[in-house]
């Protein structure tokens, strides 16, 4: 019995489009409610993000190891809305629409104001006893945030300037 020779075909992309499955069904994705400036604010957003969007996210489940419906699920856990007016919400889902994730000036940006926040988290929390369970013989900027964000967003941003 003599085996064929040619290789398995890789799906077409139209293939691998059909069988793809969105990791966050409608109305919960950032398309369908987040992504229209004048969406729905005020009340009717809170109660959205509050009693739908964050239960929904928490609740999800994957198929297999390194579904990222698991890894949404695990971000989305212990989260709270701590926004208590959705005309502010509104505002702050509009600031982040108009984030270019590809472009390495917004992501740098992005990463200094994470790195920030751990910064002023640590300099609140751990003087006051909050993070305990975290003390070690690194700086505080290292036991919270040690840059690496920042860092390759810098190096990406470079070699941005490198290559033109």
């Amino acid at each position: 019995m003599a085996r064929s020779t040619k290789a398995a075909q890789p799906p077409s992309p139209q293939a691998r489009l059909d069988e793809f499955r969105s990791a966050i069904d409608a109305p919960y994705r950032w398309r369908d409610w987040a992504a229209d400036p004048n969406g729905s604010t005020g009340e009717m957003l809170l109660t959205f993000v509050n009693t739908k969007l964050l239960p929904y996210l928490r609740r999800l489940t994957g198929t297999g190891a390194h579904d990222p419906r698991d890894v949404l699920s695990s971000v989305f856990k212990e989260t709270n809305n701590r926004m208590l007016s959705g005309y502010l919400l509104r505002d702050v889902v509009n600031k982040v629409n108009d984030i270019n994730f590809a472009s390495a000036d917004d992501i740098h940006t992005m990463a200094h104001l994470y790195e920030s926040s751990c910064q002023a988290v640590s300099a609140v929390c751990i003087p006051a006893g909050k993070f305990d369970s975290w003390k070690s013989s690194k700086p505080r900027s290292a036991a919270i945030g040690d840059g690496s964000t920042e860092t390759a967003a810098r190096r990406a941003a470079h070699a941005g300037d490198r290559s033109g």
